[in-house]
């Protein structure tokens, strides 16, 4: 189980650096260096929760790349209360939220979107 869980009176800000150098500020599964896959599989996430932050990536350039939080699909698993603050440019090519490896599920959240629900479809 995994929890990054700040004070929900008073938010906490994670910020990025101008030269962050990883695929995400927040990366639930980092790939494997050597052949790119996730290091897990949506089957081994288990109890993962993100709530109660800001997250701002406003130092990263429009044109650098920038997620906020990778977060491959797993199993109970909430992200709850988090804002993510990224450039307004329009040359943008920064991203909220990545998505991967759920079955029929993937998802980029870019910075148009203020409020989501995700549903995986059945089936």
């Amino acid at each position: 189980m995994t929890q990054l869980i700040g004070n929900p009176r008073s938010l906490p800000t994670l910020k990025a650096s101008a030269n962050l150098e990883a695929l995400a500020l927040i990366d639930a599964s980092p790939y494997n260096n050597n052949d790119g896959a996730p290091g897990w599989t949506s089957t081994n996430l288990f109890m993962r929760q993100i709530r109660n932050l800001i997250i701002d990536g406003t130092a990263r350039a429009p044109t650098a790349g920038f997620q906020a939080i990778h977060w491959p699909a797993s199993q109970a698993t909430t992200i709850q209360n988090v804002k993510i603050r990224m450039t307004q440019a329009s040359n943008s090519v920064h991203a909220g939220i990545f998505v991967e490896n759920g079955k029929h599920f993937h998802a980029i959240v870019g910075n148009m979107l203020t409020r989501i629900r995700l549903r995986r479809p059945h089936g």
